[in-house]
């Protein structure tokens, strides 16, 4: 409770500040309040001093409530400061707040890529309170950027401080929701609380856009879906949510910039195509100012605006690369493409590069096929008809647009192509990306390409619904329009996940499957002295499920370290098969010269008991769920635990 009402606090504390100086709502402030966490974080974490950023954020979070509080009470305007408080935004910001502690309580990482990277770079941050980019934390992508990372990391510390507690995996998924949902409050900026009608479709939207985008958006800590709305809120904040000039909306704008390009590699692309878009706002201004007519803003500041954009973009892209390089943490995707080796592949029969073709033409065919669910109807549609659909809504919402906005129809139409634009350039640098800096095995097999794609599918859906939510904030939209977009959100979004999150019928089902793995690491971890171990986690080389067993026993096992191939401590080389063609004698000389471990997970026992029983000491205690300690002569003696 304690913990809940301090976070929420801290959240609000950029909102309460905004109100009372400048008065503007809840919701406008929030995101600048989530970006500034992260960047905090970020600025110190780079000079080694990540874990000073908690006291820095309740510092200012403190002075925020001062100054605020200084000033209502100065102006005398309690009550009008209130009403910019508790607004729809608020409650809607509140809400998701709530469901993000209750509905996510108890859920444990589960998948992949949680257990390889997103879910493990924050365990590694907690207990060392630095980024995971030093090659000692063994860690697969040191290069990933960490915008997301701190803050997760910013809860885990905060919760520490106040209940002196261990690692807190649920609460990985509840900052990761807090940070979307204070990405989807600005658009209920213009709503009024008579507009009940208004308020109930864009909580309905709000609630499900994500979903839309990603069905289990609910239960898994990729960046994918922060990436695709951070990525919308960078394209349409400018235009539709926050469109005067000022303080606010260069600073909102700048700092999201910056964090998008530090939430990972790709948003790069998305920063420069969205600051073009704000920089083409900011030129027709301009123009419109040289014509003769009353703008706004001078034209100095206009300049000002425009560097400020820019520079986000280059502090963010130039400072992270040189925090690498000072790390020395290798480089992932660091494959080189030039436009004449894309020819060579597209336009010479040079063997080499046959899987490189192969990869074209597999990515053109997935674009044709069925891949794309809409909502709970059983019904798929390929990624270009999809495609087309948005492209046949946002047709519709121009439609509107024009009608009511007859002044904006310039600057609309140019947001609509660098829209269309971004699309076309992400999904061809998709399949660039593939064809050069994926592996063989994973470019032809287009490993993980649904998750990828789907990102400039949440984009679009992210932008036609913050200028929709402007129409209808404003009133400038029927009821029978209303209608007809609720429809299409609840046929695209599986409404099924969002009812099973609020339950929590998900947290039990997945924290089931993953109780073995959490009941073994509890007492593993009791009965391992040491402050870092190395630890030899011994499979069956033939299990199609060893790398899986490896990667959540390689989490699990935090701070301790544990590899699959013996004598191989990279854990990027994640192809060879676990300790392949060692003998038992092989197998004790490369224990005893590395490792101070070893253990037998969910399986393997009966390949590790037919080629291996030589190296325990007592053969018969070969079971699943164990510990061995390696003793001065190699061998492996069974560790009591629980």
């Amino acid at each position: 409770m304690v913990f809940g009402i301090l976070l929420f606090l801290i959240l609000s504390s950029g909102s309460v500040l905004a109100a009372a100086y400048a008065d503007h709502r809840y919701e406008e402030a929030l995101p600048l309040t989530i970006f500034g966490i992260m960047a905090v974080f970020y600025f110190l974490g780079i000079f080694g001093a990540l874990k000073s950023g908690l006291y820095t954020v309740l510092a200012l979070a403190a002075a925020a409530y001062l100054l605020a509080g200084y000033q209502v009470i100065r102006r005398r305007d309690f009550f009008p400061f209130l009403k910019r408080i508790f607004t729809p935004g608020f409650c809607f910001f509140a809400l998701m707040f709530l469901l993000a502690i209750f509905s996510n309580k108890g859920m444990t990482p589960h998948w992949w890529d949680e257990f390889s990277h997103w879910g493990d770079t924050v365990k590694v941050m907690t207990m060392s309170d630095a980024f995971n980019a030093s090659s000692g934390f063994h860690t697969l992508f040191p290069s990933y950027p960490p915008a997301m990372s701190t803050f997760q990391y910013f809860m885990q510390i905060l919760r520490q401080m106040l209940y002196k507690t261990d690692f807190c995996e649920w609460l990985m998924y509840s900052s990761y929701h807090m940070a979307c949902a204070a990405l989807l409050a600005p658009c209920f900026g213009r709503l009024r609380w008579k507009n009940i009608s208004g308020i109930l479709f864009c909580a309905l939207g709000a609630a499900l856009i994500p979903l839309a985008g990603y069905a289990n958006y609910y239960n898994i800590l990729t960046i994918d879906a922060f990436l695709a709305l951070l990525a919308g809120f960078c394209m349409v904040y400018p235009f539709a949510i926050e469109k005067k000039r000022g303080w606010l909306q260069i600073s909102t704008l700048a700092s999201a910039l910056f964090i998008l390009v530090l939430t990972k590699q790709t948003g790069l692309l998305f920063a420069l195509t969205a600051a073009a878009a704000y920089l083409a706002g900011l030129w027709m201004e301009y123009r419109r100012g040289k014509a003769g007519e009353r703008t706004e803003t001078p034209p100095k500041r206009l300049l000002v605006y425009a560097a400020l954009a820019i520079g986000a973009i280059l502090l963010a892209k130039g400072s992270w690369e040189i925090y690498l390089s000072v790390q020395n943490a290798p480089l992932q995707f660091d494959g080189e493409v030039s436009l004449s080796g894309l020819f060579r592949v597209l336009f010479e029969s040079n063997p080499a590069d046959t899987y490189r073709r192969e990869t074209a033409l597999a990515f053109s065919n997935w674009l044709g096929r069925s891949k794309y669910s809409l909502g709970d109807t059983g019904i798929s549609v390929s990624f270009l008809l999809f495609s087309a659909i948005l492209l046949l809504g946002k047709t519709c919402l121009a439609h509107q647009e024009d009608r009511q906005y007859p002044r904006e129809k310039i600057i609309r139409k140019t947001l609509d192509i660098l829209c269309i634009t971004t699309y076309v350039l992400y999904a061809a640098g998709m399949c660039i990306m593939y064809m050069f800096k994926f592996t063989v095995e994973e470019a032809v097999g287009l490993s993980n390409i649904e998750r990828y794609m789907k990102v400039i599918i949440l984009f679009l859906l992210y932008i036609q619904f913050a200028r929709l939510m402007r129409l209808v904030g404003e009133q400038k939209t029927g009821g029978r329009a209303m209608a007809a977009a609720a429809a299409a959100i609840l046929l695209f979004a599986p409404v099924n996940a969002l009812i099973e999150y609020i339950p929590r019928q998900q947290v039990d089902t997945i924290y089931a499957q993953q109780e073995p793995y959490i009941s073994f690491e509890k007492k593993a971890l009791a009965a391992i002295p040491e402050e870092k171990a190395d630890i030899l986690l011994l499979l069956d080389p033939e299990d199609a499920e060893f790398k899986k067993t490896y990667w959540i026993m390689h989490y699990r096992l935090r701070p301790h370290h544990v590899t699959h191939q013996l004598g191989n401590f990279d854990v990027r080389d994640v192809a060879g098969k676990p300790f392949a063609g060692a003998n038992a004698q092989e197998l004790q000389e490369g224990l005893r010269g590395d490792y101070e471990y070893a253990m037998i997970a969910l399986s393997g026992t009966e390949y590790i008991r037919e080629n291996y029983a030589n190296a325990f000491e007592n053969p018969e205690e070969i079971q699943a769920w164990s510990l061995y300690r390696v003793t001065e002569a190699g061998k492996l003696a069974r560790v009591p635990i629980g």
